[in-house]
């Protein structure tokens, strides 16, 4: 099971790449905008449901529209997660050479 965290990055990060390629092609401040907003708004109706809105989870949206805008093909931000410790890492990748 992937934890709430995790999707809520990856599903960011996915929304982000989205917009900026397809939706709002090559707008790079307005995708992340519109990717962070529409993230909150989900938390705002997670509360007005009774669930609760969540800052842990808007951290890991803004966290992932981060990790979208700052990856490139040498430098990889991304998250994992540890099933055995129960830990999600944010992680740093930087391919070297060729």
């Amino acid at each position: 099971m992937i934890p709430d965290k995790v999707q809520h990055f990856y599903g960011s990060a996915l929304l982000n790449e989205v917009n900026r390629r397809l939706i709002l092609r090559g707008d790079d401040a307005a995708a992340s905008l519109f990717t962070l907003t529409l993230g909150v708004m989900y938390e705002v109706y997670q509360d007005s449901r009774g669930i609760g809105f969540s800052r842990r989870d808007v951290i890991a949206n803004v966290l992932g529209v981060a990790a979208s805008q700052l990856s490139t093909e040498r430098l990889v931000l991304w998250v994992d997660y540890s099933t055995f410790e129960k830990v999600i890492m944010f992680k740093v990748t930087v391919r070297l050479g060729h």
